[in-house]
């Protein structure tokens, strides 16, 4: 098996998708070739669900601000309560 180029590797040194070794599995008579591929490794899988995450709470977060604001808007001013529900046609 050839190595990968260092550029294809991860940062962690793992070439994901690199094929490890091809095997045959015999099953009721019938032969199957079965390739093992090597997947992400573990840092990079935790790596992506960290930034996942993070842009969950970062979207969370958001949210929050804007229902506040607008709870506050529809409270105080009543020109902005109108046209909310002029657009919601209550």
């Amino acid at each position: 098996m050839a190595i990968a180029p260092l550029k294809d590797r991860c940062i962690h040194g793992v070439y994901h998708g690199e094929k490890l070794r091809t095997f045959e599995v015999e099953e009721d008579g019938i032969k199957t070739t079965h390739e093992l591929q090597n997947e992400e490794c573990w840092q990079c899988k935790q790596e992506e669900k960290n930034r996942n995450d993070a842009i969950e709470r970062q979207q969370s977060s958001d949210l929050r601000f804007v229902k506040h604001n607008l709870l506050i808007a529809l409270k105080e001013d009543e020109n902005f309560r109108e046209e909310v529900k002029k657009l919601l046609n209550l």
